[in-house]
């Protein structure tokens, strides 16, 4: 059986870098569980501003998809 465990990195000025879900693939791995892919899945995006003309956006990570297998 396989398991897409979501994976990445916020970037935040007041709180710093932020990765995220690689506590929940490490623990696997240890359990005996291998990688078998990795896939992008986007760049994570927050809204400054709004009007007429438009969205104007910053990039603030981005997330990859770690497809892992029972061993």
């Amino acid at each position: 059986m396989t398991k897409d465990i979501k994976i990445g990195l916020i970037m935040n000025p007041e709180e710093g870098l932020k990765f995220f879900g690689l506590e929940e693939v490490n623990n696997l791995l240890s359990k005996g569980e291998k990688i078998i892919k990795i896939e992008p899945e986007g760049a994570i995006l927050e809204e400054v501003s709004r009007d007429s003309e438009g969205i104007e956006v910053e990039l603030n990570g981005f997330a990859l998809i770690v497809k892992l297998e029972d061993n």
